[in-house]
């Protein structure tokens, strides 16, 4: 039998509220009886933007341009085409009209993707702080890691790919090419896409300019372009009678009319119905490259007005394909190597180029040797954009 006296007895209720209530019913059980502290709402982390297109066009960049250099460009300096090389040639860029193995039409596509990104990235908090931070963190860093392991490599009898081909760099080779202006001083090239990188540079710093007007309405919008195309077309243009630096300054901001496409899509898809009014700019860019064409001799044997025209419909087809419903862009491995595919550009160069020639002279057959320097290329550049990523927090 249980003791009870030494059973603790029950608290004493408060007394009930003085209410009428209906037989059998529980005061307690009300909520209104309870006096509670509000339960956090526990929320996940926002995803990033996702530029509506862009991934699949940077994807699309990115397998251009590994295709160029890998596949193509390797053999044919060192003496050899592969059969896959020659049907393409014969099948589709020489029907096309696209020079240098798509490689062109890949950095195209990359800096129209980069400018649509960057525009995007305005209107985030933080504005043009925020977008120059991740330019810096996702755009020059693997562009000084790349340009550090080529010039590395260089002193190592290895053949990364660099401007021109045998580079002999001096004592002012590597801080020139860290500042991006190798070109215009005349030092060699430790990338051989670095122009790529200081026409996406200097497209930046455009962009960070006349941000006040790309995130306003249509037609200040529409402004900034257009004083966008003025800057550049007044340098690409001058640039083609003048000799030394500003010669070569001019040829590199003639590519930034491609970054420039990007804008004009998304102010179309920013502002709908605007594509009437956004066709004159890129009339206007066609035209400033047409006229460059003629002052500049690289870009008269690259056939960059039709280049210029191909990336414009890509861009835009994307754009609109994405608006309308398209699943594409949002397909895993589309979305990985689109992000992925600015720093797998760059180490195409400074790693993958040299590993090529070390496997297939190691006697591996050349099919072989270019899936593992593909392989290692992409490995490098997921583990460069995700250290990117941390730092652009």
């Amino acid at each position: 039998m249980t003791d009870t006296t030494r059973l603790r007895p029950e608290p004493d209720r408060p007394p009930v509220p003085q209410a009428w209530q209906p037989a059998g019913a529980d005061p307690w059980a009300e909520a209104a009886n309870w006096t509670t502290q509000p339960i956090p709402v526990v929320q996940d982390e926002p995803e990033p933007p996702r530029p509506a297109g862009m991934y699949v066009t940077a994807a699309v960049g990115a397998v251009l341009v590994l295709y160029s250099y890998l596949v193509a460009l390797w053999p044919v300096r060192h003496g050899f085409t592969p059969d896959l090389v020659l049907a393409v040639r014969e099948w589709v860029t020489f029907p096309l009209g696209i020079g240098a193995d798509f490689g062109l039409f890949g950095v195209g596509l990359l800096l129209a993707a980069g400018g649509f990104w960057a525009c995007s990235r305005l209107a985030e908090p933080g504005g043009r702080g925020r977008l120059l931070w991740r330019v810096v963190a996702l755009g020059y860093l693997p562009y000084l890691l790349a340009g550090l392991i080529s010039f590395v490599l260089l002193f190592g009898d290895a053949e990364p790919l660099t401007e021109p081909r045998r580079a002999d760099p001096d004592g002012m080779t590597l801080p020139m090419n860290l500042l991006l202006v190798d070109r215009v001083t005349g030092q060699d090239a430790l990338i051989g896409l670095g122009w790529g990188v200081t026409a996406a540079a200097f497209i930046a710093v455009l962009i960070a300019v006349t941000a006040p007007m790309l995130t306003r309405g249509r037609w200040l919008a529409l402004g900034g372009l257009a004083l966008q195309l003025v800057v550049i077309g007044l340098i690409a243009l001058t640039g083609t009678d003048a000799g030394g630096w500003y010669h070569e300054f001019g040829q590199l901001v003639t590519w930034c009319l491609f970054g420039l496409v990007g804008q004009l899509a998304w102010i179309v898809r920013r502002h709908p119905g605007s594509g009437w009014a956004a066709a004159p700019l890129g009339v206007g860019c066609l035209v400033v490259i047409v006229a460059a064409e003629r002052g500049y001799a690289a870009q008269a044997a690259q056939w960059l007005p039709l280049t210029f025209t191909f990336v414009a419909l890509v861009t835009l087809l994307a754009v609109r394909a994405c608006a309308h419903g398209g699943r594409v862009d949002r397909a895993r491995l589309v979305r990985w190597l689109g992000s992925r595919a600015y720093p797998a550009a760059l180490l195409a160069c400074a790693i993958g180029y040299p590993l090529l020639g070390v496997l297939y002279h190691a006697k591996l057959p050349f099919g072989l040797a270019v899936v593992i320097a593909l392989a290692v290329t992409l490995a490098l550049a997921e583990a460069v954009h995700r250290l990117g990523a941390v730092i652009a927090r």
